[in-house]
């Protein structure tokens, strides 16, 4: 009974804890990481197209 109780306490802190990411978030951010990737991607090749374009 006092191994549950503990348990209980335990995922009751670690549900009301705002440091910990839980997995959703994790793929959310790393998705994110990634997007980034893509749009600082697809800004040095607009910047390579407008410079060849200039010249």
């Amino acid at each position: 009974m006092i191994a549950k109780k503990v348990a209980e306490e335990t995922l009751a802190t670690i549900r009301n804890n705002k440091n910990i990411i839980a997995e959703e978030e994790r793929k959310k951010i790393s998705d994110m990481g990634e997007f980034i990737k893509l749009v600082d991607q697809l800004k040095k090749d607009i910047e390579v197209l407008s410079d060849a374009y200039e010249k």
